[in-house]
């Protein structure tokens, strides 16, 4: 009974075993499942004997594809042909079944034919029935792609500085080819070599061919002449003026070395935009005042620049001063007040000179001395050379009465006056003394007079006054004096 059931037992595994390898198998295991009990020890041994003899025949047979691995165009068709090896010579083939996994992607008929549907990826199972009711199966991967129709350069000449490198710029179509990849080959690496990324590097001087060619299987070929040229190998800038105005312009001079070079274009850039522009010619306009960095950079892929500062300012547009045309006394002063437009002016500085020192000098705050009679002019500049200007016309004269300090003077008679009409004798014998007043001040406003004979400083410039003399109430004499009153006689 133990010798029975270990034989029950193996049946059983050999039977379970094979429905790893035929969809059939459990309803054959089924059947003789039924039977295992009824049977004598013989026939056990005798189904055991068999069963292990199947097993093997079908172990031994297998079902291979013609093809394993396949990539098919959309639209695309191939055939598959099975074959079944290492069959027992009692066995035969019953029948092919074909089956798509995706037939979305691609499907098969009953004769192994595939179309290639959409892009996608699928399988292709074959299964074939043997005669004694085993099952061999194989597959098929088929990848589903959209090829590429057509490649181009997009570059119509390729013209490129020795030592440096550029990217090589295709159109692939259609756009939505599966597989876009492409391998380069440049006809002489010695001039042009091109990476897998298809960056080309200019080796040297010369012209070469370089080439496309897709990967998907499309087949599809571009090429394009490339031609290798002399570099650029300095860049220097001369700038005529250190500095420009708001509003003003200015070109900057670009050299490009050696003057063999194919390209010699600059490509101009300025760093503070807000403060000064620059064409793409090189010339600069200021914006804003301030500083800013202006570049010039080759354009023939050596990426050699060279850069130069520029200042932009606000100029100095009008200087305004209270007065252009100043008389002067010898050995006095006057300090000139101006003012400068707009207020926003980057240097507010003014430059004096004269145009004759013997007359009259000026210094750097503006202050006119007088020195000896006769007239010239001082200017004032602008410190910004912008070229804003004012002009003062100075005239220095002699004067009878100078005033330096804020006190009042006493104007004396003159040295030619006639003593004997000081004291006169009336009919009564009355002594009436004589008496001088001023009698007239000049237009300019410059004194006034509060005593008899004194003259007080009120303002500075020129001016005059006549003094009368008087006896008995009579004018005797009249005397007409010039004054001249400093600023410092009125601060």
């Amino acid at each position: 009974m133990i010798r029975k059931l270990e034989m029950i037992v193996i049946a059983l595994i050999l039977v379970f075993s094979m429905t790893a390898y035929a969809e059939e198998t459990n309803h054959i295991a089924e059947l003789r499942i039924d039977k295992i009990q009824e049977a004598t020890d013989a026939e056990l041994a005798e189904a055991l004997r068999r069963i292990e003899a199947e097993q093997y025949s079908r172990l031994k047979a297998r079902l291979e594809l013609n093809i394993a691995e396949l990539n098919l165009p959309k639209g695309g068709k191939e055939k598959l042909t099975p074959q079944v090896l290492d069959i027992p010579a009692d066995v035969s083939i019953d029948r092919y079944e074909w089956k798509s996994t995706d037939e979305a992607a691609v499907n098969v008929d009953a004769k192994g034919n595939i179309t290639a549907v959409s892009p996608g990826e699928g399988k292709i199972v074959c299964t074939c029935v043997l005669s004694n009711g085993f099952v061999l199966q194989a597959e098929c991967n088929v990848k589903v792609y959209i090829p590429v129709s057509r490649i181009a350069f997009r570059q119509q000449v390729l013209k490129i500085a020795r030592k440096t490198s550029m990217g090589l710029e295709l159109t692939i179509i259609p756009d939505n080819a599966t597989d876009k990849t492409v391998l380069f080959e440049s006809s002489d690496p010695g001039i042009v070599s091109v990476s897998e990324n298809g960056i080309m590097t200019a080796n040297d001087v010369g012209t070469c061919t370089i080439t496309a060619v897709t990967q998907d299987g499309s087949g599809k070929t571009a090429s394009i002449r490339a031609t290798v040229v002399q570099e650029v190998q300095a860049v220097s800038l001369e700038l005529p003026e250190g500095s420009i105005a708001v509003g003003k312009s200015v070109s900057i001079k670009g050299k490009t070395e050696p003057e063999t070079a194919a390209n010699r274009k600059l490509a101009w850039s300025s760093e503070n935009e807000s403060v000064a522009s620059v064409d793409k010619n090189g010339k600069v306009t200021g914006k804003g005042p301030g500083r800013t960095i202006i570049t010039a950079k080759t354009t023939d892929g050596t990426e050699i620049e060279s850069s130069i500062e520029l200042t932009v300012i606000q100029p100095l547009k009008k200087i305004a001063v209270q007065d252009t045309s100043i008389i002067l006394a010898k050995n006095t002063e006057w300090k000139q007040s101006y003012n400068v437009e707009p207020e926003n002016a980057t240097e507010k500085g003014i430059h004096w000179i004269s145009s004759n020192e013997n007359i009259a000098t000026v210094n750097g705050e503006g202050t006119i001395t007088g020195k000896s009679e006769g007239k010239c002019i001082i200017t004032g500049s602008a410190a910004d050379g912008m070229g804003a200007t004012v002009k003062i016309a100075v005239e220095v004269k002699a004067f009878d009465y100078v005033l330096t300090e804020p006190e009042e003077i006493s104007v004396e008679f003159p040295t030619d006056y006639d003593s004997s009409i000081s004291m006169g004798v009336t009919n009564r014998g009355v002594f009436r003394r004589q008496e001088e007043r001023i009698t007239d001040f000049g237009k300019n406003g410059c004194v006034k007079s509060e005593h008899s004979g004194m003259i007080i400083p009120v303002k500075p410039g020129a001016d005059a006054v006549t003094v009368t003399w008087k006896v008995n109430n009579r004018v005797v004499d009249k005397k007409k004096y010039t004054v001249y009153v400093a600023q410092s006689a009125v601060e």
